[in-house]
């Protein structure tokens, strides 16, 4: 079974959409609630409701800032790490490493056919919407540089970590809804929802839909 998850109404609406018009089998799709500990409980009651063995995949299909001059609203960006940018528990842990956890969190991505069209790199999580360039700036300047992050959420670590825990392949796919590392960030996200959302939703829908493993 692969499972899908969203955050977002609007996200899961057109999954849904998708999905409804699909040939996929052996799929599900639910929502969350925005946040790490919504997605984290979500994800963990629903694999407690299946049997063992029976989740080959989960896929994380949600929106995400840009932490990198260049991303713009409705670019793909494919996570091939997945840290926390809110999380210190003081030496000898890295910064944004939970005790006891991987310091950056895994990515199964190698089902992906990688084209232009995607960026790859490190997906940053913490509960806070990141509207300004100071801000990413701090975190970047938090996380180490070798993480290489390219864009913030708030749910891709904490999922990454409960399949890190049950053994469970996972990948998050964010659509930039705005880059903070712009002046007009507000505008962006507005923008996005408003013209560019379901354009670049299809892409991702068309990935999943070519992908020879589902």
């Amino acid at each position: 079974m692969i499972v899908i998850v969203t955050a977002m109404d609007k996200e899961y609406d057109l999954i849904r959409e998708w999905l409804m018009k699909s040939d996929m089998q052996n799929t599900v799709l639910f929502k969350t609630g925005i946040g790490k500990v919504n997605a984290a409980i979500g994800l963990t009651d629903f694999l407690s409701s299946v049997a063992n063995d029976v989740v080959t995949r989960v896929i994380s299909v949600g929106c995400a800032g840009a932490a990198v001059a260049g991303l713009k609203p409705g670019n793909v960006v494919i996570g091939n790490s997945y840290c926390y940018h809110d999380a210190y528990c003081g030496e000898p842990n890295a910064n944004g490493q939970v005790q006891g956890m991987p310091a950056v969190f895994p990515s199964d991505f190698s089902w992906i056919d990688m084209d232009e069209r995607f960026r790859l790199g490190t997906i940053a999580t913490g509960d806070k919407f990141v509207t300004t360039r100071e801000q990413v700036l701090a975190i970047k300047d938090f996380l180490p540089n070798s993480y290489n992050v390219c864009a913030i959420d708030m749910e891709s670590a904490a999922l990454a970590q409960v399949c890190y825990k049950k053994g469970i392949g996972f990948t998050s796919i964010r659509v930039i809804s705005d880059n903070p590392m712009e002046p007009n960030q507000t505008e962006q996200y507005a923008g996005f929802w408003d013209s560019l959302a379901e354009k670049a939703f299809s892409v991702v829908c068309k990935l999943l839909e070519n992908d020879t493993k589902f």
